[in-house]
């Protein structure tokens, strides 16, 4: 191949550029009027600006370069690189380029609402559907149901050649899915194996927690005297969960910003001018994670007592019974509002539900293992013949702050389960002429009881086809069939609530002695059971 240049466009330092991206040149030819083997052109400046008209450069070797030739930009990324990264989540390292800075890892679902456990790729931040993921050039079975987006947890690493990123526009190539682009994995292949590759790396935060660990296996070699060649890869890892609690700035030390009080002022110091401010350990004084016991008489029937409403730390009869009592370690005592109490819905510590509990999760436990075999064999000088398959599954745990709100939450007077050092506050009551009304506000904040969403999902990808050249036509085809298959099983708790407010209206069977719920003995009682303030409790 001969290239001539002129001499504006070589003083430019164009052929320098080309000798710096390495198009493997094997010569360069300059005809030069000076000489000095040549009498005729020595000294003469004219015949040296001559000479430097015209460069040609003669390419045996010239390499094409899939990310140069491109119509639109390509960025790749080496497998080696990915590996030696130390992220062992592969959407954590490939947001680091600005293009899928919007990807997010499995690592986030804790805290952003994306699927839990899956790791997605977002090309500008242009949604995870509109970017197309493919392995070896061929497409992927979806991690999500009801979607084209690719789990790519469910890619190797240890088999991972290269990522190349296609940052333009390729829906009229590749399909709608790839609108914003495409992000190909290219696997290795037998020839790039020396031998088993073991790798095994281990990680803790610098607070000592969040321990994760990665350990994988590969191999590869050619067959039949390079006619062929087969590759295999298993991974596992796993990663340990970090809680709201684990960190200062996340569960009750996370600030939250409330309307200013005099309570505040006077508390922390926050200037009067301020209509707002931050406090810490923000708690929902209407409701507790132990329960508040509201007792009430007929004078207070028009008070709703949860919480901080009005009302609660009004005493009770000559014995100045608390209304808004709690049981801490087994006694009896006055409900706290607040260590700062704001208003009914807003208090700094205290006996209230926390805003953000410390037992919120800020990195899911999840634990992933990957197997992959690929195989490969010439047939014919023209027909290659190509198998592929993996199996993936991922198990991810995720904790829910509330599984629902339940307050006043009336209590009949003849529940067995009233304890008696409670009954005996009743009964004074009674004694002074006071019929009182017992509801109790819980959140169900107990780990056990919460949703606590498990996600686990198998990927099976299978892959068989041909490839090759027709005759000696220059002409590439490839014909493959995949097959993919995702199967995720979301699990949760969720509170039946007809059953929850029927165990809660509790009384002693009659004829047996055994404490069973009211509507089992009564059918026509009703769940739950009527509230002893219906216009001031639309909930029921």
């Amino acid at each position: 191949m001969n290239v001539t240049f002129d001499r504006k466009a070589l003083v430019k330092g164009i052929s320098i550029g080309l000798l710096a991206f390495g198009f493997g040149l094997s010569s360069v030819q300059a005809q030069t009027a000076n000489d000095p083997d040549d009498p005729d052109t020595e000294g003469t400046e004219e015949t040296e600006e001559a000479a430097l008209d015209k460069v040609v450069v003669t390419g045996s070797r010239l390499v094409s370069d899939s990310t140069l030739d491109s119509a639109s930009p390509v960025v790749s990324l080496g497998g080696e690189d990915i590996r030696t990264s130390g992220e062992i989540d592969i959407a954590a390292l490939l947001r680091e380029a600005p293009q899928l800075q919007a990807s997010l890892p499995a690592s986030y679902s804790a805290f952003n609402g994306t699927p839990l456990g899956a790791s997605l790729l977002n090309l500008r931040n242009l949604g995870e559907e509109r970017t197309l993921v493919l392995e070896n050039g061929r497409r992927h079975v979806a991690g999500l149901e009801g979607t084209s987006s690719v789990d790519v947890n469910t890619i190797s690493t240890a088999l991972l050649d290269r990522v190349e990123v296609l940052t333009g526009g390729a829906s009229s190539i590749y399909g709608a899915d790839a609108v914003t682009g495409v992000v190909n994995f290219i696997m290795r292949d037998g020839d790039s194996f020396d031998g088993m590759e073991v790798r095994a790396q281990g990680g803790i935060s610098s607070e000592g927690d969040a321990e994760e660990f990665f350990v994988s296996f590969a191999n590869g070699a050619e067959i039949a005297d390079g006619r062929g060649s087969m590759v295999f890869a298993g991974e596992y890892q796993q990663t340990e969960p970090i809680f709201a609690g684990d960190r200062d700035f996340t569960g009750l030390g996370r600030q939250f910003l409330v309307p200013n009080s005099e309570a505040l002022q006077a508390a922390f110091g926050i200037d009067p001018r301020f209509a707002n401010a931050y406090v810490p350990n923000l708690r929902l004084p209407i409701s507790s994670s132990g329960g508040v016991i509201s007792l009430t008489g007929s004078a207070f029937v028009d008070v709703v007592l949860s919480g901080g409403v009005p009302g609660c730390d009004f005493p009770l009869g000559s014995a100045g019974i608390p209304a808004c009592q709690i049981f801490d370690n087994g006694v009896l005592r006055p409900y706290n509002p607040g260590d700062v109490f704001i208003d009914g819905f807003n208090a700094s510590g205290g006996d209230g539900v926390p805003a953000e509990p410390d037992d919120e999760l800020l990195l899911p436990d999840s634990e992933r293992m990957l197997f992959q075999a690929a195989f490969d064999y010439e047939l014919h000088e023209y027909v290659n013949f190509f198998a592929d398959g993996k199996f993936v599954r991922t198990e991810t745990t995720e904790s829910n702050q509330v599984n629902g709100f339940n307050d006043d939450i009336p209590i009949s007077l003849d529940n067995p389960f009233i304890p008696a050092e409670l009954r005996a506050q009743i009964e004074t009551l009674q004694a002074e002429g006071i019929e009182p009304a017992l509801v109790m506000s819980r959140d169900v904040l107990d780990t056990t009881t919460r949703s606590n969403p498990r996600a686990e999902r198998s990927t099976f990808r299978a892959v068989l086809g041909f490839e090759g050249m027709i005759g000696g036509s220059g002409l590439n085809y490839e014909v493959s069939y995949v097959y993919g298959r995702t199967d995720a099983d979301i699990t949760g708790r969720a509170l039946v609530e007809d059953r929850y407010f029927a165990a809660i209206d509790a009384v002693v069977d009659p004829e047996t002695g055994e404490i069973v719920c009211r509507s089992d003995i009564d059918p026509s009682a009703t769940v739950p059971p009527s509230s002893p303030f219906p216009a001031q409790n639309p909930n029921f």
